[in-house]
């Protein structure tokens, strides 16, 4: 049997459309991606949806929570604390608004000294982690004394800030 020279002209264009198949085909996957990626992460806790809770014994006018523009403060003003017993309880959510989780390590009072006669419920204790979106109720008092027999001031303003830190 003779091998015609038309199969072999056949064969070979045969492998040259294959040669040229696969060539086409590896060079085609190459691909080419051009762009900017910005990833950006916020961390931080706001203070949202202040109110008072419940006040026994106190001028309500002068009585007061409010937070600052930022969110990252709470103004309270316990006003004019009548008699030993007397207490203001305020409430304040705080919420995780960024992208990490987030712990409180404290409540910082700032213009406040706790003593004998001025008692502060509420603010020590041991805060629960905040993912991103959560939010956690804070319900804290500031109370005269009930045993107490020396005057407290009759205003007492003061500040709140949290301390806190990145949870990974």
């Amino acid at each position: 049997m003779k091998f015609k020279k038309t199969n072999f002209i056949i064969i070979i264009i045969a492998l040259l459309i294959l040669i040229l198949g696969v060539g086409y085909a590896s060079a085609s996957t190459n691909i080419n991606v051009e762009g900017t990626a910005n990833a950006k992460r916020v961390f931080g806790l706001k203070f949202e949806n202040e109110k008072i809770v419940n006040s026994i014994g106190v001028n309500e006018e002068k009585t007061l929570i409010k937070i600052s523009d930022d969110k990252d403060k709470l103004f309270v003003n316990a006003g004019d604390l009548r008699y030993p017993g007397a207490e203001v309880e305020y409430s304040v959510d705080i919420v995780n608004t960024g992208s990490y989780s987030a712990q409180i390590n404290e409540i910082e009072t700032i213009g406040l000294e706790e003593n004998s006669v001025i008692q502060v419920s509420g603010l020590n204790i041991d805060f629960p982690t905040l993912k991103p979106g959560e939010k956690y109720n804070l319900v804290f008092s500031i109370k005269w004394n009930e045993e107490s027999n020396i005057s407290a001031d009759e205003n007492l303003y003061f500040e709140l800030i949290m301390n806190y830190v990145q949870v990974i």
